[in-house]
């Protein structure tokens, strides 16, 4: 099996530095450091940004935008692609051919959204550090994971999400993205729990030993897990990211689907 998924991934990764999904790929890594270089040319002469105001902002833009597109990108339509292209019925009669199929892509895009998440941060960083004083190495190693955590995380989501909605499968997960990573994800209340957001978000503070009422937005204590730790809020990101590929490994088996069906 893991010489089939290998095999997968391989030819998968080379595959996805195609022109049109390059240039893409691109573009969402310069999007951060286009936004920040625009909020400094407005910002000069202003005074000094607020290091929680700075910070929140590469992690927001890092983890929580240039990741989570790449991760939508990616995931979302991996069934609908294999479905429209005539090319299923090849996965499907192969010996473990759909499971293999389903990590290998999955390994690509995580692949593919760490490294999108930390050219980013490259190049974000330089022109923010000016305003993080002397957190800026901290912000770096604390975003530099939560890229990660982020990666493997909405990678798992996307991918459930694109076993279960195959046919419509980027307008559905932008429309599931919208209503619960971002606004459940914020509501303080306790199905907010259920959100990838909730725990990088919390995670993102106690590693910062950032003050909740310093914070530009969210300041509401209750959208935090701050009553938690660490290892606790990575054994529920954990549960959550082996729940959705589980899921989506048992659909993408016992589930049958006709080649044209997601057209």
């Amino acid at each position: 099996m893991i010489g089939k998924i290998l095999a997968v991934f391989r030819y998968e990764l080379k595959q996805s530095f195609g022109i049109g999904t390059t240039v893409i790929w691109l573009l969402i890594i310069l999007f951060p450091s286009a936004l920040q270089l625009l909020i400094n040319s407005r910002l000069d002469g202003a005074g000094n940004v607020a290091i929680e105001d700075a910070g929140m902002l590469v992690v927001v833009l890092i983890p929580g935008a240039v990741c989570l597109l790449n991760a939508l990108m990616s995931m979302s339509s991996f069934l609908h692609i294999e479905l429209e292209g005539n090319t299923w019925p090849y996965v499907a009669v192969r010996s473990q051919g759909k499971v293999a199929m389903m990590f290998g892509k999955y390994l690509v895009a995580v692949t593919r959204s760490i490294a999108a998440g930390l050219f980013a941060l490259m190049l974000m960083m330089p022109l923010t550090s000016h305003a993080l004083e002397t957190d800026s190495g901290l912000l770096v190693d604390v975003t530099a994971a939560l890229v990660v955590l982020s990666s493997v995380s909405y990678c798992s989501l996307f991918c459930m999400l694109g076993v279960i909605m195959h046919k419509r499968p980027l307008i559905m997960a932008v429309i599931y993205m919208v209503a619960f990573e971002g606004v459940i994800s914020i509501l303080p209340a306790v199905v907010n729990k259920i959100t990838i957001h909730y725990y990088l978000r919390s995670m993102l503070v106690r590693w910062m030993d950032w003050r909740i009422l310093d914070l530009p937005i969210l300041s509401d204590p209750n959208i935090f897990s701050l009553e938690s730790n660490t290892p606790l809020d990575l054994f529920f990101l954990a549960a959550i990211n082996v729940f959705c590929l589980v899921t989506a490994a048992t659909l993408l088996v016992n589930k049958e689907y006709r080649v044209g069906e997601a057209i």
